[in-house]
Order: C-alpha cells, then structure tokens, then sequence
C-alpha cells in the first residue's frame, strides 16, 4: 500500500491522472491481467505463490507492452529479471532514492513512444507511431515496416534508404541487426548466434560480425 500511495503521490504532482490497484495473490494478478490490459506493473519479486518472475513470465506470454518495473530487496536478482523485459528494477533499500526518478523516466519513455512519422508510401502518407514499428526490412530495394498490428506498409523507396531510417530511428530503440532488417528492441524475445526471436516466434538473422555490438545495445536498452 505504502508503494501505490507514493506512486500516487508522485503521478499527482505531475497533474497526470492515474488509477491503481493493489494485488497480495500472484494468481488473482495474472487473472486481473488476461481481462485487462494494465500500463505499469510495479512487481514484487517475493509474492505469495508465484513469484514477480513467474507471474512476469506468463504475462509476457500474452502480453508484449505492459511496463514491468520489479521491486525487491535482494540486489542480486538484478541480473535474472532481465529476462522478463523490464522498463527497471528498484530495491526496497534504496525505495525513497530511486521510486521518483524511476517514474519519470517511465513518463519520459511514454512521450517519445508516442512519437509519429509520416511516411510517403506507393498510395501517399501515412502516420505511424515509432513504438508500433516491430522491424523494417529491405527485399530487392524495396523498403517494407512491419507493424505490430500484423499489417505491412511498403515506403517510397525513392524517398528512403535503410540508412537514413537507422538514423532517424536510433533514439526510439530501434537497432540495425543485419543489412536488411532494422528491428525495435521491444519485441526482441531472445538473441542467438545467428538469429534474433521476437515476441510472435519470427526468427530474423543477425549480423556475426556486429552480434557483440547487438548484444550491447539491446542491454543498454532494456536497462534504459
């Protein structure tokens, strides 16, 4: 309760409405979760029955966008809850140090998610939010986004190359893999040796050359 009521707190004096809810049951959580589709989670790593990785784990299996920030007391488990894609972790030691600055980097990560491009397509412009990009690929010098709605927007090739969108896209989370794929670290479910997983299974190569690079630049990521 002391948790929610800071978050509260916090999220008032920046004149943004929220509502919370407080769970003591993992398994009431990932009942709550599958009905409703939550912004934050603020999880506890030691709940009663399953644990803030266990219920992290299944929410992540049907849910990709959720904000997971773990809260525990034992700083060694910084390191295991990177599996779980979360936006941050906090200890309960250092609770009054890191909670608010924790939270406004969520509101800021927020507001540049929401960034829109426009895009010249083959049809005209298109909009089209930087966090709804899952990758980009290039086939035969055409220039394909993937959105994570499952639809495909083919760009004006003549307009763009995959260069200058690596560069405009950089500072969303957006990261050059291969030569032909650009992909939104969000949706990155596992790295391997020679392709990287995303959330929906799609395996895409990696470039073996820059595979230390990637690897980099996904933790510095997933750790922002």
């Amino acid at each position: 309760k002391g948790l929610a009521k800071r978050t509260e707190k916090f999220f008032k004096e920046k004149g943004i409405e929220i509502k919370t809810e407080i769970f003591t049951d993992s398994e009431q959580l990932d009942k709550k979760c599958r009905e409703f589709c939550y912004d934050l989670l603020l999880l506890d790593i030691d709940m009663p029955g399953l644990s803030g990785f266990q219920i992290a784990d299944r929410i992540r299996k049907y849910n990709n966008y959720v904000t997971i920030i773990f809260v525990t007391g034992c700083d060694e488990l910084v390191y295991d809850a990177f599996l779980f894609r979360p936006f941050a972790f906090i200890r309960k030691s250092r609770l009054d140090d890191e909670l608010n600055g924790i939270l406004q980097r969520y509101i800021n990560n927020v507001e540049r998610h929401n960034k829109v491009y426009e895009f010249e397509t083959q049809e005209g412009k298109t909009k089209v939010k930087a966090i709804d990009i899952v990758y980009i690929y290039t086939i035969h010098h055409n220039i394909y986004l993937y959105l994570n709605n499952g639809e495909t927007v083919i760009i004006a090739t003549r307009r763009y190359t995959l260069n200058q969108l690596e560069e405009l896209l950089l500072q969303y989370g957006f990261i050059r893999t291969h030569k032909q794929y650009i992909i939104n670290y969000r949706y990155i479910k596992a790295l391997e040796d020679k392709y990287i997983i995303l959330c929906n299974d799609t395996r895409l190569p990696i470039s073996r050359r820059r595979t230390e690079i990637i690897r980099n630049q996904y933790m510095m990521l997933s750790r922002s």
